[in-house]
């Protein structure tokens, strides 16, 4: 319980002068008010707090969502461009171009363009793509997904089944929405009539959102459009989508670090 014993005037260095009371607080004695304009000026300022610090908090919410639904194994999760390691002048130029083109999805979101990553087994494709998925879901807060070739082409003959969930088209309007769809493991398996039409339906799709595509793939540069098809790779290389060889002595074989 408070009660105003008398008011007076005084002066605030920074406000000029205001009228203040003194209160007497009960058994804690009395106390004079301060200026209201700095009162309301304080008040402000931690209302604003408040504010940044639940816009930082639903921002961490939501980019924990997006970074573990991202698909990206479990041994890849946390890649960083900074933490690929190139063993030779080829590979750090492969790595400046795939950090180019991850800045390029950040800024440029209006200009989407897809890119190729081919080349010899354990030079580091998978980690930089990974590590671009990372790069751009903390940049954007959009979402951006890793996808095995094979795991495609299981949900599409699953969705066959009587009774399943989804269906073939279901399955590939699932893949067209993330903003970046990473395509892991091309050429894997052998590539019949109907894995081609797979990759086309699923690149086509993103091709018509207008949302960029990155495949990756082990294979030789001149088994490319021979394996995928050229309809595929053609909807790849439109709008400026690159093609980037990774054609070195593997990581592991030479003991580096991936």
């Amino acid at each position: 319980m408070f009660e105003t014993l008398r008011k007076g005037q005084a002066v605030c260095e920074q406000h000029g002068e205001y009228e203040r009371s003194e209160i007497m607080y009960g058994p804690l004695g009395t106390i004079w008010t301060p200026c209201p304009s700095c009162e309301a000026a304080e008040k402000e300022k931690r209302d604003m707090q408040a504010t940044e610090e639940h816009a930082k908090m639903m921002r961490d919410h939501k980019l924990n969502i997006l970074l573990s639904k991202s698909g990206v194994p479990r041994k890849f999760k946390g890649k960083t461009f900074n933490g690929y390691r190139p063993m030779c002048a080829k590979a750090m130029a492969r790595l400046t171009e795939v950090v180019d083109y991850a800045a390029l999805l950040v800024d440029n979101p209006q200009q989407p363009q897809s890119l190729i990553m081919i080349g010899k087994v354990g030079t580091g494709k998978t980690h930089l793509a990974c590590a671009m998925i990372e790069y751009v879901i903390r940049q954007t807060l959009k979402q951006c997904q890793y996808v095995a070739f094979s795991e495609v082409v299981r949900r599409v003959k699953s969705s066959w089944r009587n009774g399943s969930e989804e269906s073939e088209q279901d399955i590939y309007d699932s893949l067209a929405s993330p903003y970046l769809l990473v395509i892991d493991e091309v050429g894997m398996q052998r590539f019949t009539d109907f894995e081609r039409t797979v990759a086309y339906e699923v690149i086509n799709a993103r091709y018509i959102a207008e949302n960029p595509t990155v495949m990756v793939s082990n294979l030789a540069a001149k088994d490319l459009k021979p394996t995928i098809g050229d309809r595929a790779i053609d909807r790849l290389r439109e709008n400026g989508g690159q093609a980037l060889l990774f054609d070195w002595e593997s990581y592991r074989s030479s003991g580096g670090v991936q």
